[in-house]
């Protein structure tokens, strides 16, 4: 039984796994918001599964940006989007040290999520994911970006 007092806000950031990896093209992200307002009859966020569409390591018209492919709807612009590794194997963590374990799942933050390259349903379903060192920068007051 779901108790809604029992539930606590955690950053997205603190349930991070300790993996050491980077994000790549065709790998499943999860857009972590609420869709046309949605609140599934809890105040808990709806997870919309994605694909990145686009090389994580190429700035598209260099802008600090990734596209998803995702099914998105109006009103969960300004949502994280978690990339979700599925690891085999020991795996290098991000303080160095090898893990010891056979199998697992960890997820990292891609970024946050900003709208559609195409706002017609008929397009292609192409999201914009500013990238988290840009999320980082802006949060510490520093401007990234400087366009016109």
């Amino acid at each position: 039984i779901f108790k809604k007092e029992a539930l606590h806000a955690v950053g997205a950031n603190e349930l991070e796994g300790d993996a050491d990896v980077a994000p790549f093209a065709s790998q499943d992200v999860f857009i972590v918001g609420y869709p046309l307002g949605l609140v599934a009859g809890v105040p808990i966020p709806v997870w919309k599964r994605g694909t990145i569409a686009t090389e994580p390591s190429i700035d598209p018209d260099g802008l600090p940006l990734v596209y998803v492919d995702s099914a998105t709807r109006p009103g969960i612009s300004g949502s994280v989007v978690i990339a979700r590794h599925v690891l085999a194997g020991q795996y290098q963590k991000k303080d160095g040290s090898k893990s010891n374990t056979i199998y697992a799942v960890r997820n990292n933050v891609l970024g946050i999520y900003s709208g559609r390259l195409h706002p017609s349903h008929v397009e292609a379903q192409l999201g914009r994911v500013w990238k988290r060192p840009v999320i980082d920068e802006t949060i510490k007051g520093v401007r990234f970006y400087k366009g016109e």
